[in-house]
């Protein structure tokens, strides 16, 4: 019996294209005047939006969140960025952050930061009240020619990343 020997070349190309991680985090720090947050009393928070990116360019990148009927636009803080805006009938902030290249958040930082000022109601004596609402990111990814949605839930008066902030002073006083 006698065997045969044949090469096989059959071979099959997959391209795979990954999604670039297009990511914002919000935080905010006491600024100045009552803490905790007292009924009808005024308090400033420092609002910061920080921008990841991993592998592929981004394009027509827009953050945006709506403030509270109880929070107020106070302007943005000492870094200016025009690229920064309030509604004042959406009550919304809209940063048009354009284009955001890979590594983002890694080699080189994109943030911008906002003053907003609470005016608690004695009706929320006791609750931690929110600064601002859910933000919503979105942005195209060139490589994959994909639109990227992202969603990064309320702030409130709880600030987890300001170092000075005690626990227990997140909600409203009398």
């Amino acid at each position: 019996l006698g065997s045969t020997y044949s090469d096989i070349n059959n071979f099959s190309e997959k391209i795979i294209k990954v999604l670039s991680d297009f990511q914002i985090a919000s935080s905010a720090l006491y600024s100045s005047g009552s803490m905790p947050p007292k009924a009808e009393t005024e308090t400033n928070y420092i609002v910061t939006w920080t921008l990841s990116n991993s592998v592929n360019n981004i394009s027509q990148a827009q953050a945006r969140s709506a403030l509270p009927i109880y929070v107020k636009w106070a302007g943005l803080s000492s870094v200016t960025n025009n690229q920064l805006t309030y509604n004042e009938v959406t009550r919304e902030v809209i940063w048009n952050i354009g284009s955001v290249p890979p590594n983002t958040g890694v080699d080189s930082n994109r943030e911008v930061s906002f003053i907003v000022t609470l005016l608690p109601s004695l009706s929320q004596v006791g609750s931690v009240p929110q600064l601002m609402k859910d933000v919503y990111l979105s942005g195209m990814d060139l490589f994959t020619n994909t639109l990227i949605k992202n969603t990064r839930g309320p702030i409130t008066t709880s600030l987890t990343n300001d170092p000075n902030f005690i626990q227990g002073n997140s909600r409203v006083v009398q």
